[in-house]
Order: C-alpha cells, then sequence, then structure tokens
C-alpha cells in the first residue's frame, strides 16, 4: 500500500508540472487584460468587467472564474473583486506591483514554447538582444520596468554591502532603470554615477531620474556593451545580471573592459544568479538557465567558482562572495 501511494504522489506531482502553465497563463492574462486594475476600485460583474477589458462574456467569464479558484480574485454572488494581496501587487501604479515583471513573462512565453526545439538547434532563431533590447520598445520598456520592481529591494541590499565611503564616481554598466545607482548615492550623495546603456533603454531610464530626483549625480551614457570601451576613471563598476545573458568568453571581455576602466584600488562588482557545482541547485537558478537558453545566443546561469576564476583571469584581487537577501550573490573585486 504505501509503495501505491508513494507512486500516487510521484504521478501527481508529474501532472501538477505538467499542467503548471495552464495557471500561470490565467495570471498573465489577467495582467495583460488589466482585469485586476479594472477591479482595483470594487467588485464588478462579468459583464462590466468584459465591458472595460472589450472582451468576450463567456471567456471573460471563465477566466474570472479561474482566477477566482487560484485566489486571486473572490468571488461573491455575481460579483468578482480583487484579493488583498492582488491588490497590492498586481494593480498598476502601485508601490509594491509587479506588473511589468508579468508582461515581461509574456512576452516571453512564445521562446519558453519553443524549448524542445532550441535543444536540438542549440539557440533560438529569435535574438534576445534584438526582442528585448533594440527593435521593440514596447518589450524594452517592460523588460527595465521589470527590472526596478524586481530589483529595488536588492540594490538596497547590495549597496549596503558595498564600502562606498571612498567612492566618488560609479559606472553602471547596462545599468537599465539605475536602480543600484540610486541605491548608492543614498548611502553616498557624492557620489556621481554613469548609467552605460543602449538608446531604447536610456529613453526609460530618464524616467527614473527623474522619479528619484537624483538629476546632478547621474549621468546617462549611450553606448553597447559588446561593442563598446566603458572609459576610465571609475572607483566601482557594476555588472548587475548581465554575465548570465552572455557566454563565458564575452563575460570574460566585459571584465576586461571593466577592469581597465577602475582607478587602481578600485572595486569591480558582478551581481547574478549563481547555480551550484553541479548547476541543478538551487532549483530556480537551473531553471533560470532554461530562460536564457530560451531567450539568448549564449547565456546560462554559472556557478560561483566560474564568476570568481573569471575575475581572477583578469587582474582582480581579493575577491569575496555577498549573499544578497537570499536570491543572488554579489562578488566583489579590486584593482
Amino acid at each position: 500500500m504505501k509503495d501505491r501511494a508513494e507512486g500516487a504522489q510521484e504521478l501527481q506531482r508529474i501532472m501538477e508540472i505538467a499542467h503548471a502553465y495552464w495557471a500561470s497563463s490565467c495570471l498573465l492574462a489577467g495582467n495583460e487584460l488589466g482585469i485586476f486594475k479594472v477591479l482595483s476600485p470594487g467588485p464588478k460583474d462579468a459583464r462590466e468587467i468584459a465591458q472595460a477589458i472589450e472582451g468576450d462574456l463567456r471567456a471573460t467569464t471563465i477566466l474570472l472564474n479561474a482566477l477566482a479558484a487560484l485566489e486571486f480574485l473572490q468571488k461573491k454572488g455575481e460579483q468578482y473583486q480583487n484579493m488583498p494581496a492582488t491588490e497590492q501587487h498586481l494593480v498598476e501604479g502601485k508601490p509594491a506591483a509587479i506588473t511589468n515583471m508579468l508582461h515581461h513573462s509574456y512576452d516571453m512565453w512564445g521562446a519558453w514554447g519553443s524549448l524542445a526545439s532550441v535543444v536540438r538547434q542549440g539557440s533560438p532563431k529569435i535574438n534576445w538582444e534584438d526582442n528585448f533590447l533594440r527593435q521593440k520598445p514596447e518589450r524594452v520598456s517592460h523588460f527595465i520596468r521589470a527590472m526596478d520592481e524586481i530589483g529595488a529591494a536588492s540594490a538596497a541590499e547590495l549597496a549596503r554591502r558595498l564600502d562606498l565611503s571612498r567612492v566618488k564616481r560609479v559606472l553602471d554598466t547596462a545599468g537599465g532603470p539605475g536602480s543600484y545607482a540610486y541605491a548608492m548615492i543614498r548611502i553616498n550623495p557624492n557620489i556621481k554615477a554613469t548609467i552605460f546603456d543602449l538608446p531604447l533603454t536610456l529613453q526609460v531610464t530618464q524616467e527614473y531620474v527623474a522619479k528619484n530626483k537624483m538629476p546632478d549625480n547621474i549621468e546617462l551614457k549611450e553606448g553597447d556593451l559588446l561593442k563598446d570601451p566603458l572609459g576610465e576613471g571609475y572607483d566601482l563598476v557594476l555588472f548587475s545580471h548581465i554575465f548570465h545573458a552572455y557566454s563565458p568568453d564575452e563575460n570574460r571581455e566585459f571584465l576586461r573592459k571593466g577592469y581597465k576602466a577602475l582607478n587602481p584600488g578600485g572595486q569591480l562588482v558582478v551581481h547574478d544568479f549563481p547555480v551550484d557545482e553541479t548547476k541543478t541547485s538551487p532549483p530556480q537558478a537551473a531553471l533560470f538557465s532554461v530562460n536564457m537558453l530560451v531567450n539568448t545566443q549564449a547565456g546560462a546561469a554559472y556557478s560561483v567558482n566560474e564568476f570568481i576564476q573569471w575575475m581572477t583571469d583578469v587582474g582582480l584581487r581579493d575577491i569575496k562572495t555577498e549573499d544578497i537577501l537570499g536570491r543572488s550573490n554579489a562578488f566583489i573585486g579590486y584593482k
């Protein structure tokens, strides 16, 4: 009986994983359609919601019932309303909203559907940089805003872990919204930070510079990390959540550029999601590596030892590792 029960549990686990996309599809569709924002003022029935989102009544009702079953919504009689966590995190414009992260996840949906083909071919047909950074402004906006939504807490923690007492000039390489630069400036207001990124990204970054009220501390510099030099004279160079999108050889070249941009004694910081040496743990990092497989030409999740070895190879010394909120690691080396 025990073996039969264990077998049933394993089968149940397999089926739950196989059908996990059902729930995520409902959540992402609800976000894309604006259902949670429509319900923010108060309860509505299916007809009112369908009219607000310009949806078919039958189809809207089925999705609303699924969202209620998943406890994103509460259904009372014929009325639907947001659950408290939904109101906090899934209503666009709320301080703790992650709606842009969900938009970005929706933008990646098609790539995940091609996983089997990518495994056969070795890389996706669509270049990640073209898809999310260079050619599609709406997707660029989703991606950069998502990085701020999920990165603000990590940015604050990383800034607290760094010795910024003598830092005057910071280079936030491919800095996106600039979350890490703002966090450092809050600790040391004398810092002048350069956010180096692609033109479409910097159009979004300008909004965050204004929002954080730091125009005198921030310089925006257009450039392509793959092609352009990074300049020189910096006390700290940051590469945050960049290396997982590129190959080991590209990452070594980024580090060489970063090392060259540093003043003697300056700090180079790499912040990323490492996997263990088996490349199987933690599970979220191993799955993130698959996300890079289907969305980039050569990216992956890398191990702690790989990051440290690359940094050592370019001449950085006294490398140390800091855990950032149990989600990621910062690797800090000195020139």
